[in-house]
């Protein structure tokens, strides 16, 4: 897809999703194809959603740095909705909402039943509706004479969230409903002794995904690779542990640290090496004497009171690490279960049976409920994983890669020491939102979810062409 430069206005650089027509520039791209709006945005202004937000395809695909939803109510019935950037922003509470509308209720005809006319008074033609009588399925001769003019309740639409550099705090504002519809209730019978009509069938649930690349996590992530890590590497690692922009938690962990390192002894690298040679040694010494003075005289050697020492200074540090790793998940799962209970789907309700005039006679049958929904809420690892793969969308669009990467370039080649801070930093996020390539197997038979969303957006919605090829050309 060829993006041809066109000046656009302050409001259309800024919200190019809100015009129908098609915009290619340097830093965004908008076109519509068949039934979905396809928006990528590279320039560092937010994408705003408000109340003016495009709502005419069943599919919106939002691809931006930042988006900023800027209403309390973002409300979108039955509409697809994916949000893909870097970082999102809330100005204050608010929700989007794509749940199914409901069904209109029955209107009951207010004619008695039907009642049998002489031959001779018939009118031409009745001749042909007599033989219609044979065909009611259900016996119900005498029910209104209309058909059940209520309706099913409409399928919820889905949303697909994925941020980047994602602040749990400002996603505590987000609410997020998929709601089917509820069935229309069957029309109330006004003839006596007939049952009302049956109730209409309830909407599917919209699925919900949210997808999140958390500080935490990566935190923790970090931790568990460092743990992982010879113990005298891991100490002249966190002996050098600075951050200047850590919160206080972070601060009291790194001064622990810092403050028990400073404690040992500064072991070379085969200090554990030695050390678990010289407890080996001891294990086939013990076993082999029987003379406890010969025991006696290996305990007071000084080499193995040093492999003890060292051993218990990897346990201790090791238990720190460990405590501080658990903490830090703890907090992610917390994070992940107070965000969950903010994404609400639900199948909608069948409609409740019409009701005859006699109590005694039971209402129309309710109408069945639809298939429930799926709400999937992960936490990636920004440094790159195959859990990426068990993801249904298609988070990285190959055009905004390419886009996002002319912005770095040009930010490199400026040579102004801000800008080339920021394409360092671009650089970098572009190959974290690419590190899935390294474990994705386009040709895979049957090909995973995320490789799946890509096949989709070429084969189905027909919005971009050769995925593989061009999000590995910009990898690479």
């Amino acid at each position: 897809m060829t993006l041809l430069s066109k000046p656009l206005s302050d409001k259309d650089e800024a919200n190019p999703g809100h015009e129908k027509k098609r915009v290619f520039t340097d830093t965004s791209a908008l076109f519509h194809v068949k039934d979905t709006t396809i928006i990528l945005q590279a320039s560092e202004t937010p994408f705003v959603i408000d109340s003016t937000f495009d709502t005419t395809s069943d599919a919106v695909l939002v691809y931006a740095e930042t988006i900023k939803i800027d209403s309390k109510l973002i409300q979108l019935p039955g509409k697809n909705l994916g949000l893909f950037c870097n970082k999102l922003l809330i100005a204050q509470d608010a929700e989007i909402d794509v749940s199914g509308i409901d069904g209109k209720e029955g209107i009951p005809k207010t004619s008695g039943p039907k009642k049998d006319v002489p031959d001779d008074k018939k009118k031409k033609g009745d001749e042909k509706d007599d033989g219609k009588k044979d065909n009611n399925k259900d016996g119900d001769k005498g029910k209104d004479e209309v058909d059940n003019d209520a309706t099913d309740g409409r399928d919820a639409g889905n949303v697909w969230l994925f941020i980047q550099d994602a602040n749990v705090e400002t996603l505590e504002k987000l609410r997020i409903s998929a709601f089917g519809g509820r069935g229309g209730k069957g029309a109330d019978s006004s003839a006596e002794g007939v049952s009302g009509n049956d109730g209409k069938a309830g909407g599917n649930g919209g699925n919900i995904e949210v997808i999140l690349w958390s500080p935490k996590m990566h935190e923790a992530m970090e931790l568990s690779t460092l743990r992982k890590r010879p113990w005298p590497i891991v100490q002249t690692i966190l002996s050098s542990l600075k951050h200047n922009n850590a919160g206080e938690e972070a601060k009291s962990a790194e001064n622990y640290i810092n403050n028990y390192l400073k404690k040992v002894e500064s072991p070379d690298i085969d200090k554990i090496t030695d050390s678990t040679a010289a407890l080996s040694a001891l294990k086939k010494a013990l076993t082999s004497l029987k003379d406890v003075s010969a025991i006696n005289d290996i305990v007071r050697d000084g080499r193995v009171k040093k492999a003890l020492t060292a051993v218990s200074e990897e346990s201790e540090l090791a238990s720190i690490l460990k405590n501080i790793y658990e903490d830090l998940m703890e907090k992610v799962h917390s994070a992940e279960r107070s965000l969950a209970s903010r994404y609400n789907s639900l199948e909608g309700e069948g409609g409740q049976g019409g009701r005859s005039p006699n109590a005694l006679i039971p209402p129309g049958k309710q109408g069945p409920s639809s298939l429930r929904s799926r709400v999937t809420l992960k936490d990636l690892n920004p440094a790159g994983s195959a859990r990426y793969l068990s993801t249904s969308q298609a988070f990285a669009f190959p055009e905004q890669c390419q886009l996002l990467l002319h912005q770095a370039d040009l930010a490199f080649y400026s040579q102004a020491p801000a800008d080339i801070d920021r394409a360092a930093e671009l650089y970098r996020r572009i190959v974290d939102y690419l590190g899935f390539l390294k474990f994705a197997k386009f040709s895979q038979e049957p090909p995973r979810p995320l490789v799946k969303a890509y096949q989709s957006l070429e084969t189905i919605s027909k919005v971009t062409l050769f995925s593989e090829n061009t999000l590995k050309s910009v990898y690479d």
